[in-house]
């Protein structure tokens, strides 16, 4: 034992002997250059699917996946960018809508690090993927080894794939139970304080499930989580989601027949969707025309009916513009003057069946034999109606086929077919003890909604009188003391600060003006020196052609000045000339000449120039000195400018001008 301590410093020198000197081991820098490596394939591969190069993102994101080796241990920053490549695979093969391929290569994939480490994922894509491809029974199978999976400690990972796990379900196994069951654990996880960019999402998702199961109260709770979600995260709030969610709400609240409530979140809806390129607006609408109806308002349904079919066709939305139009068809079945014309709009919308879904083409048969049946064509009609329902029956819509018969009975019973009614009568009274039920499942459920909010309501308020009655009395003893005081003081200073600031408004106010006058003086002085200049100019020239031309004719033969007296003759304003009195001429009347411009578009320079001498009070020779012309030629302007200005006759130029330009006689 006494030689312990020794043997443990020994142990400690060896260790730390053995250490890499830089603190990196060899390990450490391979990751980082191949996380380095797959990153950059990351950032290329999404680059390519935003530019819609689909082929091209595939083949970075396989390249980078194949390069991988499978012999080390990866680090967090390694195992992100692989699980964001496997996701980022997934979305360009939804984008292309190309799956053979991706599905292909992923269930060819034997590299033992990303089987090791994202199994998670691998299962829940490859599942999506064969669900968006039809192959149901292949994804289902997927979907269920990735649900016997443990949970993964990343909450974001959970939220994610969990969501993923519900629409295979969903779609491809038609189980809705298990479907609500992933979307369940993803809301579990984001109540215990989870973070998702998705959850919005799958909130709604949830509720419409629910909504399905005939679940009301906990739909109408999924569906208000998702509102707040939206509401209380602006950078979610900017997207779809916000309208999908209203809607939802709206959609629950109809079929629980609180009408109000449903119109006041279906509006709210249609205001996000509105801001935002009308997404969903067309839906919104008919929704919103179901609403109208149910309340007994047929103008108002048929009227957003039209809107819906309107935006549908300004969207470019097939599949929206013949669904709504197939819904305005069966709006005016429920009024028996306006069967022929819903019998049109079903023959109008024959063709268009074949790209439709097989339970819109469903939907489609049971409408037009209902129109047959309407328009006296009962052979047709009756046997449309019957293959409808027996194809809801192939689909699993028990809803729509107890609606189809609900219709078919009436059928029978309006065109005296008792055998045939007979014959259906037991699964038909069965259809009216389940919705019998179903009215008070969903009667119950609204009368629950309803208490519960009306409880929420009042707890509310309760809370609020507490709260209020609490800062009352605070107030009243904190503020009872000092009330006075505080008012004196305050008063005190306000008068103070009022007189200083009016004190400093006024001294302001009057530099101002001094500096304003002061600039419109510099102003006018300038004016006045550019045109006095400009007229001393023309007046020594016209002087010294004078004296030149006396000259000339007393020394005709030796003198020869022709040159000179060319370069002496008055001339216009130059163009620099010209722009230093239209500057300064506009600090003066800075209107003057915008106005002209209004009034006469036909205006010419020269009319301009000689508008603005005019303004200035310039007689007609002052005009001629300043512009180095004639009085005959400022005369002739003058007369062209009055006719251009349509002045009357007798009027004066001069008075007439500064009126309309400057208003000022």
């Amino acid at each position: 034992m006494k030689h312990l301590p020794a043997i443990l410093l020994l142990l400690i020198f060896l260790v730390c002997c053995t250490t890499h000197p830089s603190g990196n081991t060899p390990s450490s820098n391979k990751n980082t250059s191949i996380t380095t490596t797959l990153t950059a394939a990351y950032t290329k591969g999404k680059a390519a699917n935003q530019g819609h190069r689909f082929d091209e993102a595939l083949h970075i994101i396989e390249d980078a996946l194949n390069a991988l080796p499978s012999d080390i241990v990866p680090d967090d920053s390694l195992l992100k960018y692989i699980r964001l490549s496997l996701s980022e695979y997934k979305q360009i093969a939804i984008n292309s809508r190309n799956f053979r391929q991706p599905l292909q290569y992923l269930r060819t994939l034997q590299n033992p690090l990303i089987k090791q480490t994202s199994l998670y994922e691998l299962l829940a894509i490859r599942a999506h993927l064969h669900q968006m491809a039809g192959d149901n029974q292949q994804a289902v199978a997927l979907i269920d080894s990735f649900a016997a999976m443990p949970n993964p400690d990343d909450a974001g990972r959970l939220i994610q794939y969990s969501e993923m796990a519900g629409s295979v379900y969903f779609y491809s196994g038609h189980d809705i139970r298990k479907a609500i069951a992933q979307l369940e654990k993803a809301a579990e996880v984001y109540r215990k304080g989870g973070i998702s960019p998705y959850m919005g999402r799958i909130l709604s998702r949830l509720g419409s499930y629910y909504q399905e199961e005939k679940s009301y109260r906990q739909a109408a709770e999924a569906n208000q989580a998702a509102i707040e979600f939206y509401e209380n995260d602006s950078l979610q709030k900017v997207g779809n989601g916000i309208i999908m969610a209203y809607g939802g709400q709206s959609n629950l609240y109809l079929a629980l027949n609180m009408y109000d409530r449903a119109l006041e979140l279906n509006r709210l809806a249609c205001r996000y969707s509105i801001q935002k390129d009308s997404f969903g607006l067309s839906d919104l609408y008919r929704f919103q025309s179901e609403i109208y109806k149910n309340k007994g308002q047929s103008d108002s349904a048929a009227y957003y009916l039209h809107r819906a079919c309107d935006v549908s066709v300004a969207l470019g939305s097939f599949k929206g513009a013949f669904y709504n139009r197939l819904s305005l068809a069966d709006f005016y079945l429920t009024f028996p003057d306006s069967a022929g014309r819903a019998l049109d709009i079903l023959l109008g919308l024959r063709t268009d069946t074949l790209k439709m879904p097989p339970f819109v083409k469903l939907q489609f048969k049971q409408s037009l034999g209902e129109a047959f049946t309407k328009n006296g064509k009962l052979g047709p009609g009756i046997r449309l109606m019957e293959d409808a329902a027996r194809g809801y029956i192939h689909l699993g819509m028990e809803n729509m086929r107890s609606q189809c018969i609900q219709k078919l009975m009436q059928a029978y019973l309006d065109n005296k077919m008792e055998q045939s009614f007979i014959r259906n009568y037991h699964y038909y009274k069965s259809v009216l003890d389940s919705m019998q039920h179903d009215n008070e499942i969903r009667a119950l459920a609204a009368a629950n909604i309803r208490f519960e909010a009306h409880k929420k309501e009042q707890q509310n308020r309760l809370l609020a009188a507490e709260v209020q009655l609490k800062d009352n009395k605070l107030k009243s003893y904190a503020l009872g003391g000092i009330t006075l005081t505080f008012i004196v003081v305050c008063l005190t200073g306000w008068i103070l600060m009022r007189q200083r600031a009016l004190k400093l408004r006024l001294q302001l106010r009057e530099q101002e003006k001094k500096l304003s006058e002061q600039q419109l003086r510099d102003q006018s002085e300038r004016l006045q020196q550019l045109i006095t200049s400009r007229q001393e100019l023309n007046n020594h020239n016209e002087e010294l052609l004078r004296q030149l031309a006396e000259v000339q004719s007393t020394h005709e033969k030796t003198c020869d000045l022709d040159r000179v007296m060319e370069k002496l003759q008055p001339r216009l304003l130059t163009h620099e000339e010209e722009e230093q009195f239209r500057t300064a001429f506009a600090a003066l009347y800075p209107s003057a000449l915008h106005q002209l411009r209004s009034i006469c578009s036909r205006a010419t320079r020269t009319d301009e120039l000689l508008c603005m001498l005019i303004i200035l009070k310039q007689t007609n020779e002052e005009v001629a000195r300043t512009l180095g012309i004639s009085r005959a030629s400022v005369l002739q302007n003058r007369y062209r400018l009055r006719n251009k200005l349509n002045l009357p006759e007798g009027s004066d130029l001069d008075t007439e001008i500064r009126r309309l330009l400057t208003d000022i006689n």
